[in-house]
């Protein structure tokens, strides 16, 4: 068994993202999203992220019980990836699939797994949170920034072992 430390982690986001973008992958915009800001996958296809210009703040609508998040962007890439995201219009489920095959085919790593689990797009989020955490924020602000109000971010995702076989 490979347990992926951070910087594995980091590296295996940075490759399934770079691949897509190499491909020309009609999903990239959505994996910006997945890889950046830690989104869920149904956030992404579901249209529950909305930029608001004179506030240059982006909020969604999160898939959980949680409440919206806000994220303050200042990067007009995040507007053209949204934008773009939001312009590929498809039925949510088959799209919701088709994404989470597409991952699956750029992850180098087959039968990732986090716990009793494979993982695939939410090897993002687990990167995303891991992040924040290095970077110095607390594990309430990581739960403020992601809109827990139950569920705690540092016994989801901190501790949790992300590894393959």
């Amino acid at each position: 068994m490979k347990i992926l430390d951070n910087k594995e982690l980091q590296a295996l986001c940075n490759k399934i993202y770079n691949k897509a973008v190499a491909q020309n992958s009609f999903f990239v915009p959505h994996l910006f999203f997945l890889k950046n800001f830690g989104l869920r996958i149904s956030e992404v296809v579901s249209g529950g992220v909305q930029y608001i210009d004179n506030e240059d703040n982006l909020h969604i609508q999160t898939s959980k019980k949680n409440n919206e998040r806000i994220i303050r962007v200042q990067d007009s890439q995040v507007v053209f990836m949204l934008e773009n995201m939001q312009n590929k219009c498809e039925n949510y489920l088959n799209k919701y699939k088709t994404l989470q095959r597409e991952i699956k085919q750029l992850n180098p790593i087959r039968n990732l797994m986090c716990g009793k689990k494979n993982i695939s797009a939410h090897v993002f989020r687990h990167n995303y949170i891991r992040n924040l955490y290095e970077n110095g924020m607390s594990f309430e602000e990581i739960n403020e920034h992601l809109g827990y109000t139950t569920q705690k971010a540092e016994y989801t995702y901190l501790n949790s072992i992300i590894y393959y076989k």
